[in-house]
């Protein structure tokens, strides 16, 4: 057995050294675009947490593409070391990439679409969205697709060219939201007395913005009631605790002052009740 390897040895020798040389080469440059990746990774990290006007929209598409970036070159550089021309091979890569691309016209339009996304920013991570039927918190975009929050804890993804082509409700990029509440009362109640409840209501809820200023209204007249709505303006993290609380108190306010409050139906019969007949009963 000694004699093989001696003889593998000193007729090889050369080859195998060339061989351990360049696979060490190879894995120390692997390692190298590894650490590279990771301290870019969290620099990244780092300076979005530091510059507070750093958009987090960016960080994943920023992580993505430098890691590619990193490892490309590396491969690069492992082809070379290796004595491949990486002339003729960045030409073959080439047009293999246009073939790749015709085949994948679908994946490419997510990029796009996610290119043209982060450049308008109509939304940016932990905004609460509607892409198309869709709503949720936006918890990451990259390349290729949209990962949403929706309220019940659900995992949405939706793909780039998806996000693109529908319509796109933001509703925590302005600071400030317009809340309405309505309740119905009966048409023989006091309008006005409704109102007065509904001014109260709205002067002692002190997340009401003073301006714009707190609108009362009567909006709609009904088959069996009369609308009146409470309208005030709060901050976008103040909305739904004020409205719950508005849906809470106004009911119980109304009934207090003597009011009706609708939707309900009273039937009326005119003219004598007829007698059961043999079959209904």
């Amino acid at each position: 057995m000694g004699h093989f390897f001696t003889g593998l040895w000193s007729q090889h020798g050369d080859l195998i050294v060339n061989v351990i040389w360049k696979a060490a080469l190879v894995i120390i440059t692997f390692i190298v675009c590894r650490v590279v990746v990771l301290l870019v990774r969290k620099s990244l990290t780092a300076a979005c947490q530091r510059f507070g006007k750093f958009d987090e929209t960016l960080l994943p598409v920023f992580k993505t593409s430098s890691a590619i970036l990193i490892y490309a070159i590396g491969a690069v550089i492992v082809l070379d070391l290796c004595g491949v021309n990486t002339g003729s091979l960045i030409a073959v890569i080439g047009a293999a990439g246009l073939a790749i691309g015709l085949a994948l016209q679908g994946t490419l339009s997510n990029v796009a679409a996610g290119v043209m996304l982060l450049i308008l920013s109509p939304f940016r991570v932990n905004d609460y969205v509607d892409i198309g039927s869709t709503g949720g918190t936006v918890r990451s975009l990259n390349l290729f697709n949209v990962v949403l929050e929706t309220f019940d804890g659900l995992y949405v993804s939706i793909p780039n060219s998806v996000a693109w082509g529908s319509n796109i409700t933001n509703y925590t990029r302005n600071k400030i939201r317009r809340l309405t509440v309505t309740i119905g009362i009966a048409y023989e109640s006091d309008i006005e007395k409704a109102l007065g409840v509904l001014r109260t209501i709205g002067a002692n809820e002190k997340r009401f913005l003073e301006e714009p200023a707190m609108e009362t209204l009567v909006t709609a007249f009904r088959e069996s009631a009369v609308d009146v709505t409470l309208r005030g303006w709060t901050t976008v993290d103040d909305y739904w605790s004020t409205l719950f609380a508005l849906n809470r108190c106004l009911k119980p306010a109304l009934n207090a002052a003597g009011i009706s409050t609708y939707p309900k139906r009273a039937l009326r019969v005119v003219g004598p009740v007829p007698a059961p007949t043999e079959d209904a009963k």
